[in-house]
């Protein structure tokens, strides 16, 4: 498996001896699905009561950002890194574009979410001075 940007390779356990479990049959990308896997479940398990939260105090415009920010940018991630979309020169264009092509992405994301923000909390001020 190989990093995406600096072509180094990436998630080597050190503490895993690979050419023993190759003997058993199981393979580095096994174990990477695996440590991911509980990576997930543990993220899933850290974010249930945060959604649980939301849902309770009806800030369902919040969980509602959140969700189509995460899906936007995994979906522009995917668009970037997909295989010859930005084709990557000798002189490293390719991969400074893809940089700043995340960069307007995460900027755009967070100037929604601040106005939004400020359009939830004015209306907030609007109806507690009502």
């Amino acid at each position: 498996m190989m990093l995406i940007l600096t072509n180094e390779p990436s998630f080597v356990f050190q503490w895993i001896d690979y050419n023993k479990l190759n003997i058993l049959g199981i393979h580095q990308d096994w174990i990477h699905y695996i440590v991911f896997t509980l990576a997930f479940l543990l993220f899933f398990t850290l974010v249930q009561p945060l959604i649980a939260w939301m849902i309770r105090r009806r800030t369902m415009l919040l969980l509602t950002y959140m969700m189509s920010s995460l899906l936007f940018f995994i979906s522009c991630l995917f668009i970037v890194f997909w295989p010859n979309s930005l084709a990557e020169t000798y002189d490293g264009t390719g991969i400074t574009e893809k940089i700043n092509i995340i960069k307007h992405v995460l900027v755009i994301v967070g100037a929604f979410g601040i106005i939004l923000a400020s359009m939830n909390y004015i209306k907030y001020i609007i109806h507690v001075n009502s």
